[in-house]
């Protein structure tokens, strides 16, 4: 099974007309006996249980990108401070991080953060994602292609107990990243795709701006690509904070006139 964490995109939202799709943002995580793989570091992370920490040994960290909203969930992540847990964080090359010295010192420093590298107790590894390499943890198997959007991006497949997820998330559409991306999904049984917008706000119809080259997409764009992909469920995921759940609730009910095998995504929902 694959647990969403957090599914909002850009930031954290909170209070009345937020509640039902939820508020953290982006990071999806599946655990097999005491071992997870997390993708994303939003604040999403942030909801999970003691219980749920305490039974974790081992953390696999793939980050889609390192835009703040799906990173800052790293900051006070009570495994880091644990000396009975091992974290390897995973990530592109494209960065040119070349250590988890260089990669986390610099979010954890003043005057950022009141805390350095120093205090952590964990075991962590640092590794560059290599071309096309095939990971495999407890018979998860997980591999990924490039996306498309600003700073560059991954987009992941991960296949659980036989059940296929693609995790496109900060994904902007363009004919020639759809080809690959459809190709990537073929027959998947979860496509989690970025439909920050709506696309009269895509096109900037909206405000007045347009948020092409932004680097998201929308439901309409991400049904076409379910559909050309042949996956079984759409999943509307990176929900605007501007958005509240009317908004949402709308959105979803225009991607089930377009695709009758649309989910929309919300904290602690798992597929």
């Amino acid at each position: 099974m694959l647990k969403i964490l957090g599914c909002r995109g850009t930031n954290s939202v909170y209070g009345k007309g937020f509640n039902k799709y939820g508020s953290y943002t982006s990071s999806l995580i599946s655990v097999h006996n005491d071992t997870a793989i997390l993708l994303d570091m939003g604040t999403g992370v942030q909801s999970l249980s003691s219980e749920e920490i305490n039974n974790i040994r081992e953390y696999n960290i793939f980050f889609s990108h390192i835009h703040w909203d799906h990173l800052i969930g790293i900051l006070g992540f009570k495994p880091i401070f644990h000396n009975n847990v091992k974290l390897n964080f995973y990530l592109s090359k494209n960065y040119n991080f070349s250590t988890l010295e260089e990669f986390l010192g610099n979010i954890y420093k003043p005057p950022f953060f009141p805390v350095s590298v120093e205090v952590f107790k964990a075991k962590l590894s640092f590794n560059i994602l290599e071309e096309r390499k095939k990971y495999i943890f407890n018979g998860s198997e997980l591999t990924y292609i490039d996306g498309n959007h600003p700073n560059t991006s991954k987009i992941y497949k991960l296949n659980i107990n036989g059940i296929t997820y693609i995790y496109a998330t900060d994904y902007e559409h363009s004919p020639s990243s759809d080809e690959e991306l459809i190709a990537f999904a073929k027959g998947a049984d979860f496509l989690i795709y970025d439909t920050t917008y709506l696309p009269e706000d895509y096109e900037g119809k909206m405000d007045g701006v347009s948020k092409r080259g932004w680097g998201h997409s929308t439901y309409v764009k991400g049904c076409e690509i379910a559909k050309k992909a042949n996956v079984k469920n759409f999943v509307l995921f990176h929900h605007n904070p501007e958005y509240d759940d009317n908004i949402l609730e709308k959105m979803h009910l225009m991607s089930l006139k377009k695709c009758p095998n649309s989910i929309i995504a919300r904290d602690s929902m798992i597929i």
